[in-house]
């Protein structure tokens, strides 16, 4: 009886790392720091000026602009408001949204355009050398904090897997931290009318308690006018506007977070250039 064939060892995992391309030729693109685009944020400075200007404009055309400056009105409103939104929060949550709550009128960020060009290049270089080869180039991406952590696992060799798994969390913190700026701003818009409110109740109340002194009636019936007038301008006027600007930057440095890790992604499996222009214009 024939003895049966031994069964064929099973072939063995292709478990090689990607090689570089060595038939790209020519120069290296030249990769330069990428230049924030820093600065006044106009569209917020010019629509906050904007409209308080229209506001005080109507009030000098209809009458005596004066009238409107109460200083205890403004002192139950914007202070009142100040104290209800701190009870809120935790000082942590204050520390740590400051720095988003800042660039609502200081603009930080990258050109979308820039950048994707930037990262094609990266791809360019990382398929001629390896990507060992971004390592000559680190002073470059070490100094901008949205690259450097993507790059430096590019560099040190991490998987395509282990790079979005890493990104996923950092983007979770960083929109956490979009997301506390924009809920402080939230809670003051909500606050600023309510404390309006309760000033137009103490001036109502001061009123009716008057009602025998015609002289006192005037300042109580100005509390109980301005501070619904200057909670509603709070609340609309400025705390809103200003979460929603949070929240669109938020969105923006999610979009440059997002390109950014689709580049490195690529460049980690030694992908082509091409590919990765492609992907990255769908931004």
């Amino acid at each position: 009886m024939a003895e049966p064939a031994p069964l064929a060892a099973p072939a063995p995992a292709n478990t090689s790392t990607p090689q570089p391309d060595f038939s790209y030729t020519g120069p290296d693109p030249v990769l330069r720091a990428l230049p924030e685009n820093q600065g006044l944020d106009w569209t917020t400075m010019g629509g906050l000026i904007g409209a308080h200007a229209l506001i005080l404009l109507a009030l000098i055309v209809n009458g005596d602009w004066a009238a409107f400056g109460h200083l205890p009105s403004i002192l139950i409103v914007i202070f009142g408001t100040v104290a209800v939104t701190t009870i809120c929060f935790r000082r942590e949550d204050f520390r740590l949204a400051w720095p988003i709550l800042r660039r609502v009128f200081v603009h930080s960020g990258h050109e979308l355009p820039t950048l994707a060009k930037a990262l094609v290049d990266m791809s360019i270089i990382v398929r001629k050398r390896g990507t060992l080869g971004l390592g000559d180039y680190e002073r470059l991406w070490r100094s901008d904090p949205l690259l450097q952590p993507y790059v430096a696992m590019v560099v040190d060799g991490y998987t395509p897997q282990e790079i979005e798994r890493m990104a996923a969390q950092e983007m979770d913190t960083s929109l956490d931290l979009y997301r506390k700026a924009a809920a402080i701003l939230r809670r003051a818009a909500e606050t600023a009318p309510g404390m309006g409110l309760i000033g137009t109740l103490i001036g109502l109340v001061q009123m009716l308690g008057a009602l025998q002194s015609p002289e006192a009636l005037g300042p109580s019936m100005a509390i109980a006018l301005l501070t619904t007038f200057y909670g509603a301008l709070l609340g609309t006027v400025i705390f809103t506007p200003l979460a929603n600007k949070v929240e669109r930057n938020a969105n923006l440095e999610a979009t440059e977070r997002q390109m950014i890790l689709t580049a490195a992604a690529s460049m980690s499996v030694l992908d082509n250039p091409r590919r990765v222009e492609m992907s990255l214009n769908t931004f």
